[in-house]
């Protein structure tokens, strides 16, 4: 498995082949996601970018909490709202790999790779 704490700046992580456990802070972060592989991502104040390339099975968890917001448009999933909290929760291809994303006052953008 892949660590990665920090603050400040930007993270890409392109198409990991294990799982993947992030916990920064106002830190950009980006991750392709080709074949699904377990994923913890946290950040605060900056875009959380799930990118999927081809069709990864997996079981999403998005929280984004203190005004931020999720957008999941290739899913067609809505996003349920509770105080200030979104979340969406969603099987992807009837996938069971847990994929977790967590974002205060960011941010949550699911989206095709380009």
């Amino acid at each position: 498995p892949v660590r990665v704490t920090g603050s400040g700046g930007s993270l890409e992580i392109e198409s990991p082949g294990d799982a993947v456990h992030v916990d920064t802070r106002r830190t950009s972060v980006d991750v392709t996601l080709a074949r699904a592989v377990p994923l913890t991502i946290l950040t605060t104040d900056e875009p959380l970018r799930l990118l999927l390339r081809d069709t990864p099975s997996f079981q999403l968890d998005a929280i984004a909490t203190d005004g931020g917001t999720i957008s999941a448009e290739p899913l067609g999933v809505t996003t349920e709202t509770t105080n200030e909290e979104r979340r969406v929760r969603h099987t992807v291809n009837s996938g069971s790999i847990p994929v977790a994303l967590r974002n205060r006052r960011g941010t949550i953008v699911i989206s095709e790779a380009k």
